[in-house]
């Protein structure tokens, strides 16, 4: 199921964290501004004229992860853009879709990955390749968490110590991000080297028994 959902100002109280947050005069006006990069046309030209490289490169992040998945797996993009994840998820068999907060029909919805617009237990395989522009981090991967089902796995692509002008939040290891899923196993905490949007590791968690 598939809904509208935004959290109210009020949800997103501060949080105590080593994790450096970029401040913002409000949640409209950090919403306002992470659009903003999305609907460049310079950002739209430049991911489309890489498409074919990024799918080649999800394809490869991707394809381990969806062995180890059932039949027919359910798959959620966080934060998807224009949905070159997604695509590749539905090429690999998974049923798969994005959200974000500027929709690109048919393969990304919109949503807010705050207050993800899907029911708790709907997917096998929940990524997000844009945890460094969370708002609230820790509410972030609570959100991931809620929707994946049994002994899900959550993939994340982390740009450790990254913090330009449209990231949020300062992510400078692992640990910022395991640290807020104590009920999760790390599965593979890897370096990552790609000319995707300046990620360089990656971290497979699954649900623990």
């Amino acid at each position: 199921h598939c809904g509208e959902g935004r959290p109210a100002a009020n949800e997103l109280a501060a949080e105590e964290s080593a994790v450096m947050r970029r401040e913002s005069p409000s949640y409209a006006a950090y919403v306002a501004h992470q659009k903003r990069k999305t609907e460049l046309a310079s950002t739209k030209r430049k991911v489309m004229s890489a498409w074919n490289a990024y799918a080649a490169e999800f394809t490869r992040w991707f394809t381990p992860v969806v062995a180890m998945l059932g039949r027919r797996p359910k798959a959620l993009c966080l934060g998807a853009r224009y949905g070159c994840e997604v695509s590749v998820l539905r090429h690999l068999g998974c049923k798969a879709v994005g959200i974000d907060l500027v929709p690109c029909l048919p393969l990304v919805v919109y949503g807010d990955f705050h207050k993800i617009p899907f029911k708790a237990d709907s997917f096998d395989l929940v990524y997000c390749n844009a945890l460094d522009h969370a708002y609230d981090l820790k509410r972030v991967v609570n959100e991931a968490a809620r929707v994946l089902r049994g002994q899900g796995y959550l993939l994340f692509s982390l740009a450790l110590g990254g913090f330009g002008k449209y990231e949020a939040t300062r992510i400078d290891t692992p640990d910022d991000v395991t640290g807020l899923l104590p009920a999760f196993k790390v599965i593979a905490s890897d370096p990552l080297v790609t000319a995707i949007g300046g990620l360089n590791h990656t971290l497979l968690l699954q649900r623990g028994v």
